[in-house]
């Protein structure tokens, strides 16, 4: 049955209607009268959802949601009121099969509700069906509001993301072979994994272009340290080392009376400290830790990031205290421990950062949620 419409029409009508931007915007150009779906609009055997109208003679159609349905973008310039219809860009994520439903009108297919009901499963392996299919729609209406969100601020996935990502995944194929069959370990598929970081990448951007609304206020950080202070608990050491290498520069062992001779070497380095020899100046002078000049204050690390020779030694020493030469694969170590880290401080620069992070996101989160609660959202 055909109904009739009277509505506002700002600036272009095609732009108004067609582009599912508000109606009313910065004029208001006449009052007309239309008439909604005379017609069943299909994209290759596939309803259009969404009203169509007739209006002297013609027949407007939903841009948008056609365009999305023949695999186009439509890019939207507030500034100049005009509509772009472009292919997609070579690493943008397609999503297919059937209308599942709408978010702010943007079609909702089964492709990207199976993807991200894995993602909930990847997340939490205990979930069951009903309960992953719940959360994954939760969480498209969450990062659609992000999307739109960042629309709003002017934002979208552009060739900064795609330069920084395929370089990211080459870097991690060159040190892991197969990227993609790591990802698939853990639950994630390439697309998966390009979707998740591109809403981070998106999250990080409204944040960058908000920061004076989001940013820690007051005493915010030092608050959430408080609250949070067993997170920052390391149990961790600064230690110095000189290092006598037994090995050759092309990465092969030394014959045993060439080891003897860097032991003897050691013991040696050790007695002059014993007698009082400046620990740094000898470490300056003999030490062949390829290390010593990007960290020359010593390393900060906590059990399990050393060799087990090293790690053992050095935790068995007081502040201040040097070890006899301890032989690991790398060579005989003269470690002198510098001081004991029971927590991160708070005034390390990583921990500021990491703090400033955690807050930017809450905050970020909260208007987030808003956005979601806001915004249309209608399942099949």
């Amino acid at each position: 049955m055909k109904k009739t419409l009277k509505t506002f029409v700002a600036g272009i009508l095609c732009g108004a209607l067609i582009m599912g931007i508000p109606a009313l915007a910065n004029s208001i150009k006449e009052m007309i009268e239309v008439t909604l779906n005379t017609i069943t609009v299909k994209v290759n055997g596939t309803k259009v959802e969404g009203d169509n109208i007739l209006y002297n003679d013609t027949t407007y159609v939903p841009l948008r949601k056609v365009a999305e349905m023949l695999g186009k973008n439509v890019k939207w310039d507030d500034a100049t009121k005009s509509a772009d219809i472009c292919d997609k860009a070579e690493n943008e994520i397609v999503f297919a099969g059937d209308a599942l439903g709408e978010i702010e009108g943007k079609i909702i297919y089964k492709d990207q509700l199976d993807m991200y009901i894995s993602l909930a499963k990847a997340a939490d392996a205990n979930l069951n069906d009903s309960d992953a299919l719940n959360k994954a729609k939760e969480n498209i209406v969450f990062d659609e509001a992000i999307v739109l969100m960042a629309k709003e601020s002017g934002i979208v996935i552009d060739n900064e993301f795609y330069d920084k990502y395929n370089a990211y995944v080459e870097q991690m194929n060159a040190q892991y072979g197969d990227f993609e069959q790591l990802l698939n370990a853990v639950g994630y598929t390439k697309q998966s994994y390009q979707l998740v970081q591109e809403i981070e990448y998106l999250k990080s951007k409204i944040i960058e272009k908000n920061k004076d609304l989001y940013a820690p206020k007051g005493d915010e950080l030092a608050k959430y340290y408080e609250d949070n202070k067993e997170y920052f608990k390391y149990d961790g050491l600064i230690a110095k080392h000189i290092l006598l290498s037994t090995q050759n520069e092309d990465g092969t062992e030394k014959t045993s009376s060439q080891i003897k001779a860097v032991e003897r070497k050691a013991n040696e380095i050790y007695a002059k400290i014993n007698r009082g020899g400046d620990f740094d100046a000898l470490m300056k002078e003999h030490s062949e830790d390829p290390g010593l000049e990007t960290y020359p204050d010593g390393y900060t690390f906590t059990k399990g990031e050393m060799v087990e020779e090293f790690e053992k030694a050095a935790y068995a020493l007081e502040i201040g205290e040097v070890s006899k030469p301890v032989k690991s694969q790398f060579g005989y170590h003269i470690i002198k421990l510098v001081d004991k880290i029971e927590y991160f401080d708070i005034t390390d620069t990583n921990v500021i950062a990491y703090i400033n992070s955690q807050i930017e996101n809450k905050k970020l989160n909260e208007d987030i949620a808003k956005k979601a609660d806001a915004i249309s959202v209608k399942w099949n």
